[in-house]
């Protein structure tokens, strides 16, 4: 009892601090919330954290299918589907995957040109 609930407790705190202080936000939801994929293999799926901030309703905290298989809970969950044990009520629907890609990849654009500006300001 002792050892889970200590680690339960801890890993929760980590979540809600860590992932507010490292990694990268996919979505502008108005607080410091990130997405920080290493606390994934840690807290079972809570390091998309961001994306839950966009979603709280959502039964997966990560959006895009890539990132489904490191959300362990998210997994669970949908075993307990199939099991006809749960309902899942939201899943994300095409268009948050779409804005999704569109954000991580306006993102990787404008990272690009920073690194390009800074190897040109180097060279001068």
């Amino acid at each position: 009892f002792f050892a889970s609930t200590f680690l339960t407790y801890h890993f929760t705190f980590f979540i809600n601090s860590l992932a507010h202080m490292m990694g990268a936000a996919r979505f502008d939801t108005g607080e410091e919330s990130k997405n920080c994929g290493w606390l994934n293999w840690f807290t079972l799926g809570e390091g998309w954290h961001n994306n839950h901030h966009q979603k709280d309703i959502a039964a997966s905290q990560a959006i895009l299918p890539e990132e489904e298989r490191s959300d362990i809970t998210y997994q669970i969950l949908l075993l307990l589907e199939k099991m006809d044990l749960i309902k899942i009520v939201y899943k994300y629907t095409d268009s948050d995957i779409a804005e999704a890609r569109r954000l991580d990849d306006f993102s990787r654009q404008k990272s690009g040109a920073k690194k390009r500006e800074l190897a040109t300001a180097e060279t001068l």
